[in-house]
């Protein structure tokens, strides 16, 4: 989609979410209230027990993050 000033990309969704690889949530009801579980992954365990793995993993998003900066675009779905 291009208008007169912005050059949109729509995508498809292209793979598992790094929540889905992190946590499993599971929500259920119990006396009227939603009520979640959450279960840490392999994948969150690795990074909390190594650093230099949690590291790794901000240093590769963060050279994404640049390389897209440095060509204007905009990545319209990252999450704190």
């Amino acid at each position: 989609l291009e208008t007169k000033r912005d050059l949109w990309l729509v995508m498809d969704f292209g793979g598992t979410s790094l929540t889905k690889c992190a946590f499993e949530i599971k929500g259920e009801f119990h006396r009227g209230e939603r009520i979640y579980r959450v279960s840490h992954l392999e994948y969150y365990r690795a990074m909390k027990e190594d650093w230099g793995a949690l590291r790794r993993f901000l240093r590769e998003g963060l050279s994404v993050l640049e390389l897209l900066a440095a060509h204007n675009i905009v990545h319209s779905d990252l999450k704190p």
